[in-house]
């Protein structure tokens, strides 16, 4: 019994590695221009395209019946494979299907993302053990990135990605679990890239001045400000959630967003009454930063009171339990005897 088992164990990556390297080598060879493959016999799109999703429907309806079905932990051969045999399907298929491949990629990406956080929503985090939610729920949050980044236009993907950060965040401080708040981050980070946020800061604080703020940089700005309005501290809050809100990315995005509103909306008002000169813009600038600055340590400091009431406040219905407790078992004690 135990040698079949480290047989297995063995065999299993390495067919998984033989298999992987076919792919590669026929990724590779057909993918380069026609006159590099002439030794090459002609090979249609099916046959192609095909070897590349069989290995990934494989290892795909592998893991769900693993962990579905048979509700067994992913182990981590299974996580990186079934990783791999996706990046070669995705890569294949854009590779060798390139006007409609992205597309229909981006869409699938999309719809397994949603098919994934269903599933960890309504089957995995009802289990004590929490490790296939998290390889699920990682495996969610890159699919609707790359599915988002591939098949979304450009002028609609700040959009689309915040309505995203939103809804993770939502949903995130709706079933206190920190995972979907962690998603929120990155999507609002995403956000940000994809509307030319950081750009767009820079030059209002420290470079030369931009002109009128784009729709991309209100969107961003609007979600951050939304994502952290909806935060909010948990009664048993672990250090893991205080540094989540000691870094957040939706506090950090919505003060540079709101700095730099602010710098060109300053400049722009004054400009009206002053001629302005570089003193007069630096001067704003640094005004703008130090106002973020104290609301952010006055909040900062708002929410530590708050966090700090909560736990003497918890502290003080134990000790009233404790005493509750103890003078129930000493008013039977007395009329016991």
């Amino acid at each position: 019994m135990r040698q079949s088992a480290i047989t297995g164990w063995v065999s299993g990556p390495l067919v998984a590695a033989v298999a992987d390297m076919a792919i590669l080598a026929l990724l590779f060879n057909y993918s380069s221009p026609q006159s590099e493959h002439l030794d090459y016999p002609f090979l249609g799109l099916a046959a192609l395209l095909g070897p590349d999703f069989l290995l990934f429907v494989i290892y795909g309806v592998s893991v769900v019946l693993r962990t579905m079905l048979f509700q067994k932990n992913i182990g981590a051969f299974e996580t990186v494979q079934t990783v791999i045999a996706f990046l070669l399907a995705a890569a294949s298929l854009l590779s060798f299907d390139h006007p409609s491949g992205a597309i229909f990629l981006g869409v699938f990406c999309l719809g397994l993302s949603a098919a994934n956080y269903a599933a960890v929503y309504v089957l995995f985090d009802r289990l004590s053990e929490r490790s296939n939610s998290r390889v699920f729920a990682t495996w969610s949050a890159a699919r609707f990135l790359l599915g988002s980044v591939v098949c979304i236009p450009s002028f609609w993907l700040a959009p689309w990605l915040a309505v995203g950060s939103i809804a993770a965040t939502v949903l995130g401080v709706h079933s206190k679990r920190l995972t979907y708040e962690f998603h929120g981050a990155a999507y609002l980070i995403a956000t940000g890239i994809a509307s030319g946020l950081p750009d767009y800061v820079f030059r209002s604080l420290a470079g030369n001045l931009p002109g009128s703020p784009g729709l991309g940089v209100w969107v961003v700005t609007a979600c951050a400000v939304v994502c952290y309005a909806v935060q909010k501290p948990f009664q048993e809050e672990t250090w893991h959630r205080r540094l989540l809100r000691l870094v957040s990315a939706s506090r950090s995005v919505a003060s540079c967003g709101i700095a730099s509103l602010l710098v060109q909306g300053l400049v722009r008002l004054i400009s009206l009454r002053v001629n302005l000169g570089v003193h007069h813009i630096a001067f704003i600038r640094t005004l703008t930063i130090c106002m973020i600055a104290l609301a952010l340590a006055q909040s900062g400091w708002r929410e530590w009171v708050l966090g700090l009431a909560g736990r003497s406040g918890r502290r003080a219905a134990r000790r009233q339990r404790s005493i509750l407790q103890i003078r129930g078992a000493r008013r039977r004690t007395n009329q016991t005897s």
